[in-house]
């Protein structure tokens, strides 16, 4: 028998209005790319008889993971299904570590996506910074903290505080980073 885990932002909580339902399907027996890529078909095909609306119903089988993405017409929520990928749980898991972790990773990784998908820069289809991508930018961010400027003392400087966080992931990735020596 089949199970449905979902993952990514919905899972752990880092998703905006407009993102999408991650869910993996395990169980199903179909272990190689065209196995999935033939069941996703199958989804696609009970999708359309459905009787409730599944509307912009497509099977995106040449990805890395072959998924079938539907808008839930009801509610008008996006949503991913893959089949036997246990990556996007392993995803989750470490997100939800990195929340525990470093107070700031939420709110910096909600600001940040927000920021990227106002601009058109959160599709890394089209070259933009995927929510994976910046959940471990700001993961290495949090673990590189900000030095303390010299008018403030260490005390001062080891308060929470966001504002400076982010000027931090901005400096760090937008000044310091050498994209020659660093790849």
């Amino acid at each position: 028998s089949a199970s449905v885990r979902p993952f990514g932002s919905y899972a752990t909580g880092l998703c905006l209005p407009s993102s999408d339902v991650d869910l993996a399907v395990f169980g199903t027996g179909f272990e190689s790319k065209v196995q999935q890529v033939a069941g996703l078909r199958q989804i696609e095909k009970a999708l359309h008889r459905a009787g409730w609306r599944a509307e912009e119903v497509e099977v995106i089988g040449s990805a890395k993971v072959p998924i079938v993405k539907y808008v839930d017409g009801p509610s008008g929520l996006s949503v991913d299904l893959c089949l036997e990928q246990q990556d996007g749980i392993r995803s989750s898991a470490l997100a939800t570590k990195a929340a525990r972790q470093f107070p700031p990773f939420r709110p910096l990784v909600l600001l940040l996506k927000r920021y990227l998908s106002s601009r058109g820069l959160n599709d890394t289809f089209t070259g933009g910074v995927g929510s994976f991508l910046l959940q471990l930018l700001v993961i290495s961010s949090l673990q590189q903290p900000p030095l303390h400027p010299p008018a403030l003392s260490p005390a001062a400087c080891s308060r929470e505080n966001l504002g400076r966080h982010l000027l931090h992931f901005f400096e760090l990735y937008g000044l310091r980073l050498n994209t020659t020596s660093a790849g």
